[in-house]
C-alpha cells in the first residue's frame, strides 16, 4: 500500500531546490478521464452532427425565373416530347412548394392548367415510376459528397427506345434565395449530351 501510494504522489520543487509532494495532483488526475477516451468521444460526435449540418434545406416556396433559365426545348426534343409539349414547357410559369425530411423530399409543382407531385427518397435506391412523357422510369436521389447538392439519378428508354440517363442536381446559391436545378441527359450510342439549367427564387409571401 505505501508503494502504490508513493508513485501515486507528485512532487513539484521548491523554492529552496528540496521536491515537496503534492498529494492533490492524484486527485485531479484522476478525476479527468483518459486522453483516448476524450478524443473517441469527439470524433463519434463530429461523425453523428456533421451530415446534419452539412446537408442544404431545400424547404419553402420558390418560383421559377424563366429570364435565368435556359430553356427546355432541346432535353425535351430528344426525349421525344411534341412540338406543343415542347412550348408548353418552355413558357409555363411555375411554382412549386418543397417540403424536405431527413428521408424524403416531396415537390409539388404548379402553373396554370399543370400540376405534378413528385416524392423522392432520399436513400440512393431505385424507385420505379410512370409519366406520359418519359414512361416507365427508375429514379434514386442521393446527397452529394459534401451534403450540398441533391442528385437524382434517372434511368429510361427515350421515345426510340434507347436507353438514356438523366442526372439532376439541385443546390442553393444566393445565400438560400435561389435554388438551381441542372440536369444533363445522356443516351447510349450517342456522344452529345443535351444540357438543362432552371433558376428558382425564394418565395418570402
Amino acid at each position: 500500500m505505501a508503494s502504490s501510494t508513493a508513485q501515486s504522489l507528485k512532487t513539484v520543487p521548491s523554492s529552496q531546490g528540496s521536491p515537496i509532494v503534492n498529494p492533490d495532483m492524484s486527485r485531479i488526475t484522476a478525476n479527468y478521464p483518459p486522453t483516448h477516451f476524450l478524443l473517441v468521444t469527439a470524433g463519434a460526435l463530429l461523425l453523428a452532427v456533421s451530415p446534419a449540418f452539412a446537408r442544404t434545406d431545400f424547404n419553402g416556396n420558390w418560383e421559377l425565373d424563366l429570364r435565368a433559365s435556359s430553356s427546355p426545348d432541346a432535353v425535351l426534343k430528344r426525349l421525344g416530347a411534341s412540338w406543343v409539349e415542347r412550348q408548353f414547357g418552355g413558357s409555363l410559369k411555375l411554382q412549386a412548394t418543397y417540403i424536405q425530411t431527413p428521408h424524403l423530399l416531396t415537390v409539388d409543382l404548379r402553373g396554370l392548367g399543370f400540376r405534378r407531385t413528385d416524392k423522392l427518397p432520399i436513400d440512393n435506391k431505385p424507385q420505379l415510376q410512370e409519366d406520359s412523357l418519359l414512361g416507365r422510369y427508375t429514379i434514386r436521389t442521393y446527397w452529394s459528397g459534401n451534403g450540398a447538392q441533391l442528385v437524382s439519378a434517372v434511368a429510361l428508354h427515350t421515345k426510340d427506345k434507347r436507353d438514356a440517363q438523366v442526372t439532376i442536381v439541385r443546390e442553393l446559391s444566393d445565400g438560400g434565395k435561389t435554388l438551381v436545378l441542372s440536369g444533363t441527359l445522356k443516351v447510349v450510342g450517342e456522344s452529345a449530351s443535351w444540357t438543362l439549367r432552371r433558376v428558382w427564387r425564394r418565395r418570402t409571401s
